[in-house]
């Protein structure tokens, strides 16, 4: 009986994915110039449709991985971007939204989306958490800058919720527009933009590895299944539980958002070992079963019922530091 979620060698050789090579900085042959051309203008396509802009990241990670180019992928998508920005710019020039900071934003989200599929030196999982860390800490900047336009649609948004609220008699007169404004913006500094990010990251990487397997007809990695936490994360997130009640009882405001933050990456940590449990007996089942399980993930995630399942699997996650539960 063989536990390898000692070796964090053994588990990266069977998360990474099989690219052709990794940040290749020569030109790209004509076919995959054509791939990385056409999933550079879907990408920027579906981040302006609305319903499916939550998708846009996918088709560049199907990119890398069909073409082993991650720079150019990452250089092209910023280009067909900018392209667009200007474009939407000249036909619309009553729009006041900064077009540095928006470039900054999205070609962050790129990048590290980009690095995350097709970076080699370090594991995957951290480069989710790392990729994570960057994104969060780039889309506050985004969402609290005036002059972006999100603020005043982040508010607006909130006042429709509110006023939702009030009209079905769910919030009293004291929960006011500006009291849900700061509790929505407490909750994405105490690490709700860091899951939000890492949930969109992981979403548009389940679907670029699915669209990988039906148009290559191969499987790119073992997944899920073969990654396991570090045995000190649950110790991490002990000292951040700790923490966190410290900071609440002293009211130290900075260290607690901190604190949370930490508990949210051994959240992620833990989760996703919780997934790969899930996947690891999964993995025996057909082909097929496994993209319907991949679909099933998917819509769960973006339903109402994510947060019952991403608690379901952080405990099962935790529950293997202390009994092993893939073995061999």
């Amino acid at each position: 009986m063989i536990y390898e979620g000692e070796d964090d060698t053994i588990a990266e050789k069977t998360i990474q994915p099989d690219v052709k090579s990794s940040w290749r900085m020569d030109i790209p042959d004509k076919t995959s110039l054509a791939v990385i051309l056409t999933c550079s203008a879907i990408s920027v396509f579906l981040m302006n449709t609305g319903v499916l802009s939550v998708l846009y990241l996918a088709p560049l990670g199907y990119a890398v991985m069909a073409t082993g180019h991650s720079w150019f992928t990452f250089f092209t998508a910023a280009a067909v971007n900018i392209i667009f920005l200007i474009i939407g710019r000249t036909m619309n020039p009553g729009v006041s939204v900064n077009a540095l900071i928006e470039i900054l934003y999205i070609s962050t989200l790129f990048f590290m989306f980009i690095w995350i599929i097709g970076g080699k030196n370090l594991r995957t999982m951290y480069r989710f958490i790392f990729g994570s860390i960057a994104g969060a800490a780039v889309f506050m900047f985004f969402i609290t800058r005036p002059e972006t336009g999100i603020l005043k649609m982040f508010n607006e948004m909130i006042e429709i919720l509110h006023s939702s609220f009030v009209s079905r008699g769910r919030v009293s007169g004291v929960l006011t527009v500006q009291t849900l404004q700061e509790m929505v913006k407490g909750i994405m500094l105490k690490g709700g933009a860091l899951m939000s990010i890492f949930f969109l990251f992981y979403l548009n990487r389940q679907l670029a590895v699915s669209a990988f397997w039906m148009i290559k007809k191969r499987k790119t990695d073992r997944g899920l299944e073969a990654f396991f936490a570090p045995s000190s994360a649950i110790w991490v997130l002990s000292g951040a539980l700790v923490t966190i009640l410290l900071t609440r009882l002293f009211k130290m405001q900075i260290p607690e958002i901190l604190a949370w933050n930490v508990l949210s990456v051994c959240v992620v940590i833990f989760m996703t070992q919780g997934a790969g449990i899930l996947y690891f007996f999964l993995s025996r089942l057909s082909y097929t079963f496994r993209l319907a399980v991949n679909a099933a993930v998917i819509a769960v995630l973006i339903s109402p019922l994510n947060v019952i399942v991403i608690a379901a699997l952080t405990l099962l996650g935790i529950a293997e530091i202390w009994r092993p539960i893939r073995t061999r």
